[in-house]
């Protein structure tokens, strides 16, 4: 009966120990999918449903994605260097202005403004980072511009107005 007891708990702790080696052999990823997906700016426009996103003049590093998670509605999002920063603009169909930048941080600077005609919300630490966020009633489109990086307001209305004309 011991040599059983001792045969069992070797046999036990050999399969918990090669357990691990195993899984790390197997040729499929383990975990949650991606929700983000590479694509081109015209198909990260098609798939959100939206025009995608103007960059200002000099951006660099530019890369386009879309991100569609579940019930929520499909982002495009483009990220890129402007002005030794890094920035990123996401945009989306929506009914109002929504928050979807993942940027969240006690902000020195939160306030409501106009961005031409459309109904606004610009935060921002000077300096640091910043978020502008608007909504294009016509189009029922949301929009998220970030910069992480030297921050000023005018940066943040720089990336607005590009997007507004």
């Amino acid at each position: 009966m011991k040599q059983m007891f001792v045969f069992l708990t070797i046999l036990v702790l050999m399969t918990t120990l090669s357990l691990p080696i195993a899984l790390a052999q197997q040729g499929t990823a383990i975990g949650l999918p991606s929700p983000i997906f590479e694509a081109t700016a015209e198909e990260a426009a098609k798939a959100s449903g939206t025009f995608g996103a103007k960059l200002p003049e000099g951006a660099m590093d530019i890369s386009y994605s879309y991100i569609k998670g579940k019930d929520r509605p499909v982002i495009f999002q483009v990220i890129f260097t402007w002005e030794e920063a890094k920035c990123s603009i996401r945009v989306f169909k929506g009914t109002q202005i929504e928050d979807l930048s993942g940027m969240f941080y006690p902000w020195a600077y939160d306030e409501e403004i106009t961005i031409g005609v459309y109904p606004s919300h610009v935060m921002y630490n000077e300096g640091e980072v910043g978020v502008v966020i608007w909504y294009d009633e016509h189009n029922e489109l949301v929009y998220n511009a970030s910069i992480e990086g030297d921050v000023t307001l005018e940066k943040l209305m720089d990336l607005a107005i590009v997007n507004t004309k």
